[in-house]
């Protein structure tokens, strides 16, 4: 049985200072953090909950990495929005995260606002801010 609560963002990063940061941030904006440090466990917490977003790493240090995770991610739901984030990234990247289906992608690092601005305007059916916009290729 899937739960259901609009303020769920399933939070997936490897590394768990960047977690707990991310996390925190999520916290104090009034969203409900769920973490997931792998890809498999991303992928069967998601299939468990229903989230209004997904925050994904590209780099999860093991299979499958984020685009994996995005597929899986897409073939059950093509409309949640899903920020990519990546420290290791380039513009080609980020090209190619949108062009997966990525709603948006974030270089490391950033400001929480960029993260926090991105899901409340998407899980609240407004658009992003124009500072925000750029991150979904826009």
């Amino acid at each position: 049985m899937r739960k259901n609560d609009e303020s769920l963002i399933l939070l997936v990063d490897d590394d768990n200072v960047v977690a707990s940061l991310l996390s925190s941030w999520l916290t104090a904006a009034g969203l409900k953090p769920v973490v997931a440090s792998t890809g498999r466990e991303a992928i069967d917490k998601f299939r468990l909950t229903v989230f209004s977003a997904v925050v994904l790493d590209v780099d999860l240090g093991e299979a499958p990495d984020g685009f994996g995770v995005l597929e899986g991610i897409r073939r059950e739901n093509v409309d949640i929005p899903v920020i990519m984030m990546s420290g290791m990234a380039n513009v080609r990247m980020r090209e190619d995260a949108i062009q997966r289906g990525a709603s948006a992608f974030l270089f490391k690092p950033f400001e929480a606002e960029r993260l926090v601005c991105l899901i409340t305007a998407w899980t609240q059916g407004t658009e992003p801010c124009k500072k925000c916009r750029v991150a979904t290729g826009d």
